[in-house]
């Protein structure tokens, strides 16, 4: 069933998975057998009617999730004319399952498909129901949920916010045992007529929903039953080669946010018609889904064919988890994004804290060097003391011209004399612990107003012994650094709390999207160079978003081994306004277009009136 315990193995095929030990609920619903519907063997060989003429009865009935203990079963069930469906249930007594009954949080709009936790607290469901109850009801589905209550009762459903319902259809809510949230949804952006998307719960809010992009074709992939320790996901899917109109697949997470590719459950399973809404009973042996307009089947996952084996299952996990590296550069040294507000003291602890989280995780970080973000008055030693900290630490520095200045809106000459301007301090102390000042970095990310103005600019750092740092993860980290300085000058910490909590999942779908973007563009992910900079945000919380980065399978290698890589030797030929990746540049060089990149968050957006950290048109200088 849906609502498995924490922990459980999926056993869908006999030899690939074991399972953990069942939980307090389930011991006790094996103690009256295996599950309350199964006969005294226990085995359901072959796909079966469950509770026949009293869960499944002539009327359409379809989605089920059971409470932990198997005892309760949920259930859509659709009206005589099929324009309404309600939520009921019915529970397992005296040796029967009990007549069914209206859920007390269902029975005036139009409700679907529960789902209840692993843990039996909360009870997800989709429903057009309108969030003001005086108001019509939706014409498109969103997800709601309601808690339990003292006495095993629930509480009032409540809507998902905006970072996972859209203004299309959003369906089938499955949970993980920490809470994430995975559903589908036909929301724009996705890749085909319906999309398998993931929120994961931060903080203990939902951060904004992401499309799994490996599990999504460009047809309909639907009813994600995701296990609760998120090792594996069913989906029912109308991709090419399945039986019929659409069939149950698999998939295994293998680490590093990849999943194998989704394998079809076979033909014990799938027909003609329409298999969906899967899952997985709380003792892990049996497989529920329905079929056609509205029955509830059943049948021991141990009887489903053999598509995988665990040496073979080894083998997909290494060949669809790529070999990920990045090299990590900050930029704005010795410090941005605080107005100018943050002290000496404040400097140093901040930049005191970046280099711990450097050591800790052995990142060969490169900072960006802004060198008239040295001169303030009565402050200039004691700036280039803290910029000092980076070579004393081993770190190379880089030019980032003097001012910050715009290549788009500067003549070539002013330009290059800011170069000049921004080497002195920089190259001295590289010099004092051997290195030489190699790399430079375009504020902005402008490359120039003209290609012949890019070109003539390019010779110029050539002579002067500079290599273009380019940067293909680019991200609008700098809106939520601005941000989370001003919440903590004025001592909001739940502000500041949030935007954290925000940028974290926001800088994994960046990288989840030029990933794509690099298979699309090269036929592989290619080495990446991750764009952040010197502030109070990345001091407090960068080393979270290492943790992510190496959840999802990341290297982390020096500037120098990342251009190793045969794509930075690609022509770039774009010139504007826009700061952009070096991806898009390719793209667009190839004839291409700007592929629009993944929105802020939507708590986001507030401090970005003018929308200038996701829209290419609004010529963005970051």
């Amino acid at each position: 069933m849906r609502a498995s315990q924490p922990g459980l193995t999926f056993i869908l095929i006999i030899t690939l998975l074991a399972s953990s030990s069942p939980g307090v609920g389930v011991r006790a619903a094996q103690a009256n057998g295996a599950h309350p519907d199964a006969p005294a063997a226990g085995a359901i060989p072959a796909p079966r009617l469950f509770a026949d003429g009293v869960v499944n009865t002539s009327a359409d009935e379809y989605g089920p999730a059971f409470t932990p203990d198997g005892r309760t079963v949920y259930f859509a069930k659709r009206s005589a004319d099929r324009k309404m469906e309600h939520i009921y249930f019915s529970r397992f007594a005296g040796g029967r399952w009990g007549e069914q009954q209206v859920a007390p949080f269902s029975g005036k709009y139009f409700d679907k498909e529960p789902f209840v936790t692993p843990d039996g607290a909360k009870l997800f469901f989709a429903s057009t129901r309108p969030v003001d109850a005086s108001a019509p009801g939706r014409a498109d589905f969103n997800l709601w949920v309601v808690e339990r209550t003292a006495g095993a009762s629930w509480g009032e459903a409540k809507p998902l916010g905006a970072e996972v319902n859209s203004e299309t259809y959003d369906n089938y809510p499955s949970v993980a045992a920490n809470g994430n949230l995975y559903f589908s949804s036909t929301r724009a952006g996705g890749q085909g007529s319906n999309d398998i998307y993931r929120a994961r719960l931060v903080g203990g809010r939902y951060a904004t929903a992401e499309n799994i992009t490996s599990l999504n074709t460009p047809q309909s992939d639907a009813d994600p039953y995701i296990a609760p320790d998120e090792s594996y996901i069913v989906i029912s899917t109308t991709r090419t080669g399945s039986y019929g109109e659409g069939d149950l697949y698999v998939s295994f997470n293998v680490g590093g946010g990849a999943w194998t590719t989704p394998r079809n459950l076979g033909a014990k399973i799938n027909t003609a018609t329409y298999e969906y809404t899967p899952l997985v009973s709380p003792d892990g042996k049996y497989l529920f889904f329905s079929r056609g307009w509205g029955d509830i089947y059943q049948l021991d996952v141990s009887a489903l064919p053999l598509l995988l084996r665990r040496e073979a299952a080894d083998r997909v996990a290494t060949s669809a988890a790529p070999r990920r590296q990045v090299a990590v550069t900050f930029d704005d040294l010795p410090f941005t994004g605080d107005g100018g507000k943050t002290t000496l003291g404040e400097l140093r602890e901040f930049t005191s804290k970046l280099l711990k989280t450097f050591a800790a995780h052995k990142i060969p970080a490169i900072g960006f060097v802004n060198e008239g973000k040295l001169r303030r008055a009565g402050e200039r030693e004691a700036r280039v003391a803290v910029l000092k900290m980076w070579t004393d630490a081993g770190y190379e520095l880089g030019n980032h011209t003097y001012t910050h200045a715009s290549f788009y809106r500067t003549p070539l000459a002013a330009f290059q004399q800011q170069v000049i301007d921004g080497e002195p301090v920089t190259r001295s102390l590289l010099a004092a612990r051997g290195m030489k000042l190699r790399y430079f970095r375009h504020p902005f990310l402008n490359t120039g107003p003209d290609l012949q103005t890019k070109e003539a600019f390019e010779k110029f750092l050539a002579a002067r012994g500079y290599r273009v740092a380019p940067v293909t993860i680019d991200n609008a980290e700098w809106i939520f650094a601005q941000a989370y300085a001003q919440a903590s000058q004025r001592g909001d910490r739940e502000t500041a709390a949030r935007i954290a909590d925000e940028y974290v999942p926001y800088m994994e779908r960046m990288f989840e999207f030029y990933e794509r973007m690099s298979v699309e563009l090269f036929g592989r992910e290619i080495q990446q160079t991750l764009l952040v900079h010197a502030n109070s945000l990345n001091a407090d919380h960068f080393d979270r978003v290492v943790a992510v980065l190496k959840r999802r399978g990341y290297e982390f290698v020096t500037l120098d081994e990342a251009l190793q890589d045969k794509a930075y030797e690609h022509r770039d030929t774009y010139t504007g306004a826009a700061g952009i990746s070096w991806l898009q540049r390719w793209a667009i060089t190839r004839g291409g277009k700007f592929q629009k990149e993944p929105a802020l968050p939507p708590y986001m957006q507030q401090f970005d009136p003018a929308g200038s950290g996701s829209d290419f048109k609004t010529a963005k200088e970051k």
